[in-house]
């Protein structure tokens, strides 16, 4: 009888953990031994495996890495729970949402700067607000009657957009125009793959064409879909291109091909326009009427080899506050140069030197200009930068279309912060190790793939920063008996199905 009780006991545990009855699901690691649902982090170059007094730990040598996780189901909400400990200034944790394209749902994991932060602090709606004054009496406060986008700096807030982002947010662009330019203008510069724009009109209607190359240097078929949204996430628009009739590596440049995305009805405001292509396709020239057009995160400054003699220089503005580079030719190695009006009193050589293709390289701006408006001098082409912040192919270009970011030690008080709100979780001490939980909505990826997560730094940075223990946790609609019964109900109907199409089919 009692071995019929531990029969069922362990029936009932095995049906819960795999079907998740209560809707609830955990799994922890402790790296003492090796998982069978956690994963050992990756890459493992990136990586030091330590055993301590019986103790073991992964100190993170470079980033990123990531854990992939193996769950019986697939769950509508993950939560994070890590122990670690170290001197990075700002660590990173995120979700992998998608792996192609590859999109990951990043959230600061620790913020020393924050952490640091002395000012008055209250706490509402789901965020924390620090003040350099009290002004506010609750976060509620705030939303309802923000202050100037320009006193505000935003750390995993996303949902600050619904806020209270959109009704200042044409207002602020007009104001900072200080060109407004209504007759088409022509950047010919040369950028590969996919690109992540915002622009701002100040005049109804929009003039604005893509000519396009396909490089034929890959094997596959090379389209092209670019997109036109308002803030709120609305199409407007949308044009295609499909590829030009070459699907190898024939390496001929194919004619160039226009994109038209121009809107005569488009009302003034700031909008966003997602490029999507591969990195066989080439942006030659972009004629716009927008008064403002900055990239996001990423520029790749193609080459242009085949299609303009020479090699030509470019100069392009920033507001990163790290940066990093990469080239993917050895023709290209070269030293890239970042200027700013805020360091001509000081002896100070930001050229960052790329000797070897293929590596990545980073810098950080120092705390006298990061966050501020600089100019990155480029002696060559087929260049990949990246940073956290926006690019402009001219000063008069640039705007800000959103919130700065907290990613590296920012000057407050130069730049004229009054207030920063932030959708963060305080670390808690227990011994010598911190613990961090962090909270990811929209669940893992739909195509089958093990739930992924991912550590990091910001662009730019360098550090390292030791975790000894991993716990998560999915959640997702418990079972009860009705909907049990339905399931079962709708497993026994597909069986029935394919019985009898398999019987009929041996007639």
């Amino acid at each position: 009888m009692l071995q019929m009780f531990h029969f069922v006991s362990l029936g009932a545990w095995l049906f819960d953990r795999y079907f998740v009855v209560r809707g609830v699901w955990s799994v922890a690691d402790d790296f003492e031994k090796s998982s069978r649902l956690v994963s050992a982090p990756n890459p493992d170059e990136r990586v030091l495996r330590i055993t301590e007094n019986g103790d073991a730990y992964y100190k993170i040598l470079q980033t990123p890495v990531y854990f992939d996780i193996k769950t019986p189901r697939r769950f509508q909400k993950i939560g994070l729970d890590a122990a670690w400990r170290g001197e990075a200034p700002i660590i990173e944790a995120g979700l992998v949402k998608s792996e192609n394209p590859w999109q990951v749902d990043m959230k600061t994991f620790y913020n020393k700067y924050l952490e640091d932060l002395s000012w008055p602090r209250i706490a509402g709606e789901g965020l924390v607000l620090w003040q350099r004054n009290p002004v506010y009496q609750s976060v509620r406060d705030f939303l309802n009657n923000p202050p100037l986008p320009v006193e505000i700096i935003t750390i995993d807030a996303p949902h600050l957009k619904s806020k209270f982002v959109l009704p200042w947010q044409y207002e602020f662009a007009a104001a900072d125009f200080g060109r407004v330019s209504t007759f088409a203008r022509s950047y010919k510069v040369s950028l590969r793959g996919s690109q992540n724009i915002f622009i701002a009109t100040a005049s109804s209607g929009l003039d604005l064409h893509f000519w396009v190359q396909d490089l034929n240097r890959h094997d596959g078929a090379d389209s092209v879909t670019v997109a036109l949204r308002d803030l709120s996430g609305k199409t407007i628009f949308t044009e295609e291109l499909t590829d030009d009739g070459q699907e190898w590596n024939s390496t001929k440049l194919s004619a160039l091909r226009e994109l038209d995305m121009s809107n005569p009805d488009l009302s003034p405001g700031i909008y966003r326009i997602t490029f999507e292509a591969g990195d066989d396709i080439a942006i030659r020239e972009i004629i716009t009427s927008a008064a403002k057009m900055v990239f996001k995160n990423q520029l790749y400054l193609g080459d242009e080899v085949g299609y303009r003699a020479g090699v030509r220089s470019l100069t392009v503005w920033s507001n990163g506050q790290g940066y990093g580079l990469r080239t993917p030719h050895p023709d290209s190695l070269q030293k890239v140069q970042f200027k700013s009006p805020l360091l001509e009193n000081r002896k100070l050589d930001l050229g960052l030197e790329l000797t070897e293709y293929g590596k990545q390289y980073s810098l950080m701006m120092p705390r006298e200009i990061a966050g501020n408006l600089i100019t990155i001098m480029v002696p060559k082409r087929d260049l990949v930068l990246n940073s956290d912040g926006f690019f402009a192919l001219s000063a008069e270009d640039f705007f800000l279309p959103e919130h700065i970011q907290w990613k590296a030690d920012l000057d407050l008080d130069r730049l004229g912060i009054n207030y920063v709100i932030a959708d963060y979780s305080f670390f808690a001490e227990k011994r010598d190790w911190k613990t961090t939980t962090l909270t990811f909505s929209g669940g893992q990826p739909e195509d089958g793939s093990p739930l992924r997560i991912v550590f990091g730094f910001p662009v730019g940075a360098r550090s390292e920063f030791e975790i000894s223990q991993l716990r998560i946790n999915g959640y997702r609609e418990g079972l009860t008996p009705s909907t049990i019964w339905s399931k079962l109900k709708g497993v026994y109907a597909r069986c029935y199905n394919c019985i009898g199409k398999s019987g009929t089919g041996n007639k």
